[in-house]
């Protein structure tokens, strides 16, 4: 997951799961081995915030997962417009939408973007299109000469308003039959000028692939599509590549110490090394994540009702408990999102049951009143840690509250071990008792608690389709922000984890499985 402090919008991780996660299938077996993203990311200016690389996406629009993600693309283009466009411009060409497709960007293409969080972004589409095609572009769109640079023609198109550029250099890869065309803009001439050295089969000065950060990153990046990201100019790049395995596709994600600090994480703080196994939850759990709080994105809490919101803040009051590690699992039921069962499961790491429980007991009580219920209702003191206290409400907005501290690791010395704190919002038929989920949250925890060779930082699992229907407890204005991540909700699960690097560095991997 994103964490809280990195300045990257979170649209711009959606775009580029989704724009990688769309060309992850295989190439089909008759065909070379796809161009290598990283190689080609790596001849990019440096100063590009955003650089989508894909290649052989022709072989891919008829796979499963390539229909799924132009399903899911359709989101971005609510009114038809982009749609419409398109088939205008086959037309103008003389083609089928799909030819289209694999004949203008179906054979090697990039997005690279500049100033993504201004209020007009700098932006070049490159594509690499068969000699034909290239010039049934420039005749059919009766583009005008502007300019030669270094033998690459500059043309202008829809009366000003775009600029194409054209050239025969390779474009990294050694193919005689390719053209390679640029398109921008009017506002992105200046990034789209600054290309024409590397249109024209020439090195840039600056590239990606004279960062020490992105060459060490890069090196064991596979795959058939690649998405760089450079949230801090001050800080290394931010890389994800895609890679089929079975019936899941794989995005792995790595990041530099740098990037990392400036996240606020820091390795020498987290020498526990729990990692959760959410494999045992129900069905209806919308999302489970256990990580350090950097790493919990704070827009998912904003996603959850009021009494959730609470709960989370009476969590973090007592002082004590040393542990860095929180919980969050929420569980949705059948039916309107806005009548379905709904709760939550929070946790705290704590290092000491026995010195924690009052505390927790004290803090829950509070909770407990703060949501109109009885502050004398299971005051147990702190004694009995393992005991569920479970308190029942009559009043519209929460049915109960939960908590207990169970132990999970019985392998570490001391009594270390989890304050769970379980919120029914709205209960429901089939839904479990307080005793019952935080038994299965613990157990989760603890099946993945045992010593590993790799610092956990977050594991979590998620299914969009339920989860993404809490975004209607967000302001409008965030909801209009978090349009792209619309886009996963073609995704039926998203299973993630992310450690520590020994050098410092941050590695992660998404698993995801498409709705069939």
């Amino acid at each position: 997951m994103c964490p809280d402090r990195t300045g990257v919008p979170l649209r711009l991780i959606a775009i580029a799961l989704a724009a990688i996660c769309s060309v992850a299938a295989p190439a089909a077996p008759d065909r070379p081995r796809p161009d290598d993203p990283a190689e080609i990311a790596a001849a990019f200016p440096s100063s590009v915030e955003l650089a989508l690389v894909a290649a052989n996406l022709a072989d891919q629009r008829t796979t499963p997962a390539g229909r799924a993600m132009l399903q899911a693309w359709q989101i971005f283009d609510a009114d038809g417009g982009l749609t419409r466009a398109w088939a205008e411009l086959a037309e103008i060409l003389r083609l089928e939408p799909g030819r289209a497709f694999d004949e203008l960007i179906g054979d090697r293409v990039a997005l690279l973007v500049e100033g993504f969080q201004t209020e007009q972004p700098r932006w070049v589409v490159i594509a690499r299109v068969s000699k034909q095609t290239e010039g049934l572009v420039r005749s059919r769109l009766r583009a005008s000469p502007r300019q030669i640079k270094r033998g690459v023609r500059i043309l202008s198109l829809e009366r000003g308003a775009f600029e194409l550029a054209v050239s025969s250099g390779q474009w990294i890869a050694e193919r005689n039959d390719r053209a390679v065309m640029a398109l921008a803009p009017t506002h992105s001439r200046d990034l789209l000028e600054r290309l024409v050295p590397l249109l024209a089969g020439e090195g840039l000065k600056g590239s990606y692939r004279e960062q020490a950060g992105f060459t060490a990153l890069a090196q064991d990046a596979t795959g058939t599509a690649m998405a760089v990201i450079r949230p801090d100019v001050a800080a290394g790049p931010l890389i994800l590549w895609a890679t089929p395995s079975g019936d899941e596709w794989t995005v792995s994600i790595r990041t530099d110490a740098s990037l990392a600090t400036r996240w606020g994480l820091h390795a020498g703080e987290y020498s526990r090394r729990t990692c959760a196994t959410w494999r045992s939850l129900g069905q209806d759990t919308a999302l489970a994540l256990e990580g350090v709080p950097p790493m919990l994105p704070g827009i998912v809490w904003s996603m959850m009702p009021e009494p959730i919101a609470q709960a989370r803040a009476a969590m973090d009051e007592p002082s004590g408990g040393q542990g860095q590690r929180r919980v969050l699992a929420v569980s949705i039921g059948e039916g309107p999102l806005d009548r379905a069962p709904l709760r939550a499961t929070l946790g705290r790491e704590v290092d000491s049951i026995d010195r924690f429980a009052p505390e927790a007991d004290r803090a829950a009580q509070r909770l407990v009143t703060g949501l109109g219920g009885s502050g004398d209702t299971a005051n147990f003191g702190g004694l009995f840690p393992g005991a569920v206290r479970d308190v029942q409400f009559t009043r519209q907005g929460v049915a109960g509250v939960s908590w207990a501290c169970v132990r999970t690791d019985a392998a570490e010395t001391g009594d270390p071990g989890w304050w769970l704190v379980d919120v029914v919002v709205r209960s429901g038929p089939g839904l479990q008792t307080s005793s019952e989920r935080i038994g299965q949250v613990a157990d989760a925890l603890a099946a993945g608690s045992a010593p590993v060779d790799r610092a956990s930082l977050c594991s979590g699992v998620a299914r969009p389709q339920r989860l993404l229907g809490l975004a209607a407890n967000l302001p409008t204005s965030v909801r209009s922000a978090l349009m792209p991540l619309a886009v996963l909700a073609r995704l039926d699960t998203i299973r993630w984890s992310a450690w520590w690097e020994p050098d410092g560095g941050v590695r992660g991997e998404f698993r995801l499985s498409f709705s069939r």
